[in-house]
């Protein structure tokens, strides 16, 4: 299957980034560049609509799909999660001091 790499940026001073279309897409990866130290989360919506996006709950059903990162860059598989959501948004627990990037990488 061919890959597609998507591209989501949080502006500086802001926790969360812009939207990602992950439509007919299995989501399976996500490059975290450098970041302050954070909670990541992932939120959803059934379109673009900014205020429609809410929190992932995780596929154990104990909490908000989260996951720690510490300064330095890292990648991250996200499989199992099962996204069926049209857009996506990434969001960190604390303002981030500079434009961020991620780079998602998702089956097409």
């Amino acid at each position: 299957m061919p890959t597609n790499i998507k591209y989501a940026t949080i502006s500086s001073g802001s926790t969360l980034s812009t939207a990602i279309d992950v439509a007919n897409s299995d989501l399976f990866g996500l490059y975290i560049p450098i970041v302050n130290s954070c909670q990541l989360y992932l939120q959803g919506s059934f379109n673009t609509t900014s205020g429609n996006y809410a929190r992932i709950f995780s596929s154990d059903g104990l909490a908000d799909w989260s996951a720690f990162t510490a300064a330095g860059s890292r990648c991250l598989p996200i499989q199992g999660i099962g996204i069926p959501f049209a857009s996506i948004k990434i969001e960190t627990s604390v303002a981030q001091t500079d434009v961020r990037t991620f780079a998602l990488v998702a089956k097409l």
